[in-house]
């Protein structure tokens, strides 16, 4: 039976799916109870900057609660505040996090890892910061930032696990759309606005008019070490966690096209190179018989 640490009540946990949900929290608890600090990227709003601190068991920063063998995995938080509202990858004891699984490095080295941000991931962050701070108004305010997206970046050796702030994450996306002048970026931070305009002025957000509707796909890659001095550093010197530490028997891929393609592909040239091996021995034995007489 496989089994994750720290993970005991969530099924189909080594199912690949529910593995990329749950494997940032695993390395985060391992590390909590192993005496490793875990760099934690917050912004500090007065100075305009991005800043790395550590999580351990010695400082905690109100993740004490991550420990909890007990977590809920794509979990809605809906009130009379928050309509048709997108489920939480992750809440423990009311507290909600987005998990985010990062290959290191990504397909731009010199930026070490990126982050995939979509239309859902912003409105739970933001659903995130209002119950926190039920007197905010605009995303400028200095609300209180508390740890929000918990992930693990990952590559042959093993994971290594980060914890990035909601407000580090709402600035990394406004400096984006600065930035860049991205237009995926720019979309995102208007969605932000209108969410907490919406907010001031009835109490409650609708993310969507109905469970059943959509909502239009958007995104945006961030890349943290952008934002953040000296992250690249951090990172490679955080302790990698090795896999067998925190992953015991198998995992199982989740099988897509590609993996059928891949597989017709391997048993064409498995029959073609057991054809050409048959002809090679019938060739053989022709001219065995050619010599013998």
């Amino acid at each position: 039976m496989s089994r994750l640490f720290g993970i005991n009540n969530v099924k189909h946990m080594c199912n690949e799916n529910k593995l990329k949900t749950v494997l940032p929290l695993s390395a985060i608890k391992f590390a909590l109870t192993s005496s490793l600090k875990v760099p934690y990227i917050t912004y500090d709003q007065s100075n305009d900057t991005f800043k790395t601190e550590f999580v351990s068991q010695n400082n905690t920063y109100d993740v004490t609660h991550i420990i909890d063998t007990t977590i809920h995995t794509e979990h809605t938080m809906n009130d009379d505040t928050f309509i048709n509202f997108p489920p939480h990858d992750i809440v423990i004891n009311n507290h909600d996090y987005e998990s985010k699984l990062c290959i290191l490095p990504c397909h731009n080295k010199s930026k070490l890892f990126e982050m995939i941000i979509r239309q859902n991931n912003v409105a739970c962050c933001i659903q995130n910061i209002i119950r926190t701070n039920p007197s905010i108004v605009s995303i400028t305010d200095d609300f209180l930032q508390q740890p929000y997206i918990l992930s693990a970046l990952y590559d042959t050796e093993g994971l290594r696990p980060l914890i990035i702030s909601n407000k580090a994450l709402v600035y990394m996306c406004m400096k984006s759309a600065n930035d860049t002048k991205s237009k995926r970026s720019n979309i995102i931070i208007n969605s932000i606005h209108n969410m907490l305009a919406e907010y001031t002025s009835t109490k409650m957000i609708k993310y969507k008019e109905s469970r059943t509707d959509t909502v239009q796909h958007q995104k945006t890659t961030l890349y943290p070490t952008d934002y953040v001095d000296g992250l690249k550093e951090v990172i490679m010197n955080t302790e990698c966690i090795q896999y067998h530490s925190i992953i015991s028997g198998n995992v199982n891929k989740t099988r897509n096209v590609c993996d059928f393609i891949n597989d017709y592909n391997t048993n064409r040239r498995l029959q073609m190179l057991e054809k050409e091996n048959q002809e090679l021995k019938l060739q053989l034995v022709n001219e065995c018989k050619k010599i013998d007489t």
